[in-house]
């Protein structure tokens, strides 16, 4: 019996202990351009269940996930095998319980790192044994390369937590209503991981607008914005050159997210009703990374 299932054990009939279990749909689509010309799009529709313990005494909140259904397309199909790999870490990912931060909402500690760590040694050693027969060496040194650089995400726990909150559902999923201290009026700054330019995160203004509220609900959207210096900031700069300005060609230009979130909150239950994303990153007329994500309760 795992960490989280103890857990659950632990707190049956302990009043001052809330349990609740949502369900969610997540559709996200992928789109990459360059040049204008479409090179790659993903489609990944996934079901997750949400489980929340909230210990009012201690004033402690832990979420654990499961991922019930997935469905993937990718477009060139030739990519199609990484991304069941992608697919197939994510699930691993996924079994990690997270301390709230009751202070923000956001992702704490993985209190069952270690759980995790080992369900991905079980893994590496099924897929060693999946991919043997392979026999290109450009090929094998590609797939060692991806357990080494996996390894290093996993085994580091601030690592792990820095990749899970470059993903939109745990963006949308850890955030301050979890805690009951979402901004519905004031601009309020955030660390943005940045999709395009992997690694690189910088500071972004998100400003609320509320469009609908009740006892109970808030339907309000956030939009974000970057300081002029963020447009064309060295380590971006660096990063097109090293990794882009060779397949493109064309010089860097200038950098322009655009970062839209429209969501409903039950604040009574504190959960998300339904979420829709729509992140846009390009350096203007050379390249351009869409994601389109829909996130909505589910029975």
């Amino acid at each position: 019996m795992g960490y989280w299932e103890e857990l659950k054990e632990k707190i049956k009939e302990k009043e001052y202990v809330e349990f609740q279990q949502v369900r969610y749909r997540n559709e996200q689509t992928v789109a990459m351009k360059i040049n204008g010309m479409p090179v790659s799009t993903n489609r990944l529709k996934t079901d997750y269940t949400v489980e929340k313990v909230y210990n009012s005494r201690h004033d402690i909140m832990q979420l654990a996930f499961n991922i019930d259904d997935n469905i993937v397309s990718v477009f060139p199909t030739q990519y199609q095998a990484g991304m069941d790999m992608v697919v197939d870490l994510e699930k691993i990912k996924c079994k990690a319980v997270i301390n709230v931060d009751m202070n923000t909402g956001h992702i704490g500690e993985i209190v069952n790192h270690k759980e995790v760590v080992e369900t991905w040694e079980d893994y590496k050693e099924h897929f060693r044994d999946k991919y043997k027969f392979l026999r290109s060496s450009a090929t094998q040194n590609a797939v060692q390369q991806f357990l080494e650089t996996q390894d290093k995400l996993i085994l580091d726990q601030e690592m792990m937590k820095a990749e899970m909150n470059s993903k939109m559902f745990y963006m949308l999923v850890f955030d301050h209503y979890l805690v009951g201290k979402q901004e519905y009026n004031e601009p309020y700054a955030i660390t943005f991981p940045s999709q395009l330019f992997k690694g690189i995160s910088f500071p972004m203004t998100m400003t609320p607008k509320i469009h609908q509220e009740s006892p109970n609900k808030v339907v309000y959207d956030r939009n974000g914005s970057v300081d002029e210096h963020v447009t064309s900031s060295s380590d971006i700069v660096r990063f097109y050159d090293e990794q882009f300005k060779p397949t493109i060609q064309y010089k860097f230009t200038q950098y322009r997210p655009s970062f839209n979130i429209r969501e409903t909150v039950n604040e009574a239950e504190r959960h998300i009703e339904n979420a829709e994303v729509r992140l846009i990153e390009e350096v203007v007329n050379n390249i351009d990374l869409t994601i389109l994500c829909k996130l909505r309760k589910i029975e």
